[in-house]
């Protein structure tokens, strides 16, 4: 079983304390390096109060100056940029952190972040696909030229002393990444992003408040659509708020109130994830949250019964203490990871 930590993406910080919790956020990464997590991730964020990361590259790059062991992984919302922006980024970043970035490929869900960019979600899965083929093309050691649906790279120039368009010499990015190619993920939340992701051969990345239920049902379609495409896959991770304390009394008593403010913003974002329900039904089957014993528990669960074996932790909630986090990142590096380690759950 391998951890990531998912760094708090400014959840609910009013404009004047956003410098201290960037300084936390860098103690918080730095923390989860020395502690052995194998990845940290920023998540691309819009236009929103209650999550505020939306220059994941920019935060990715500071991570990476804290850090020496841990992959940097870095969630961005390709819909919302040009692919050869994403590739000169994700280069640089990668050559920046000595070859250890992961990227998660996401289309976005939120109507209000496609209008600000002038766009339409209709499509999106197309876009996507052409991104995801431009990528490689544009690390590799050679010009290039794509001519899909929706981007032509380069696209014609015009020229006013001719008739029509010249035709465009090739392109080549530079820097180079060290990794060839940069490993990427797929964000998935539907049906047909999940199958996506399955036909591709991509790891999934799931939403982290899905029931077991609801991830079974968008495991067996995302093994599925690999097997039929004949693809393969050995990383399976799963996206999971957690945090440990010495009870479960202490733990509930630390979280209960960040986790309904995390329900409420989704009830508003994506009403089909909400979550009005008591808080121990809400975390039997949602969260991994209660003492170390419990929580080796319920990965020890989700590794049988889904399979996993990458676990990409969300430690920092809204509302909670910078102490508290850091506490609950050392006590489950201390008495939890070492055991699902030592016994290859998933």
């Amino acid at each position: 079983m391998q951890f990531g930590f998912s760094i708090s993406s400014f959840e609910r910080i009013e404009t004047p304390l956003v410098p201290a919790a960037h300084r936390e956020m860098l103690e918080q990464a730095a923390l989860a390096d020395q502690l052995g997590f194998d990845s940290i991730w920023i998540a691309e964020q819009h236009f929103s109060f209650e999550r505020q990361c939306p220059s994941p590259f920019l935060l990715g790059t500071a991570v990476a100056m804290h850090t020496q062991q841990s992959k940097i992984g870095v969630y961005t919302t390709m819909s919302y940029t040009h692919p050869v922006r994403i590739a000169e980024d994700a280069a640089v970043l990668d050559v920046l952190c000595g070859g250890r970035l992961i990227l998660c490929a996401g289309t976005g869900y939120r109507p209000d972040e496609f209008a600000a960019y002038g766009l339409t979600a209709k499509g999106k899965r197309g876009r996507l696909r052409e991104i995801l083929e431009i990528l490689p093309l544009a690390w590799r050691d050679a010009p290039f030229i794509y001519e899909g649906n929706y981007f032509r790279v380069p696209a014609p120039a015009e020229d006013e002393t001719a008739d029509g368009a010249v035709p465009a010499a090739p392109l080549e990015v530079f820097p180079k990444p060290i990794q060839a190619p940069i490993p990427i993920w797929m964000a998935a939340f539907g049906n047909v992003g999940v199958r996506q992701a399955g036909r591709l051969g991509m790891p999934l990345y799931t939403s982290p408040i899905e029931t077991l239920a609801q991830l079974q049902a968008r495991d067996m379609l995302y093994r599925e659509a690999m097997q039929e495409a004949g693809q393969s896959q050995s990383v399976f991770p799963l996206l999971r708020n957690v945090y440990v304390a010495d009870t479960y009394e202490h733990a509930r008593s630390d979280t209960e109130a960040s986790l309904k403010i995390q329900s409420q913003r989704y009830q508003t974002w994506r009403p089909e994830a909400g979550m009005p329900k008591p808080f121990e039904e809400v975390t039997a089957d949602r969260f991994i949250i209660g003492s170390p014993d419990q929580c080796l528990t319920e990965i020890r669960r989700y590794a049988a019964e889904l399979g996993i074996n990458y676990l990409v932790c969300r430690m920092n909630m809204p509302g909670l203490s910078h102490d508290k986090v850091m506490a609950s990142m050392r006590l489950f590096a201390e008495s939890v990871m070492p055991y699902c380690t030592a016994d290859h759950s998933g």
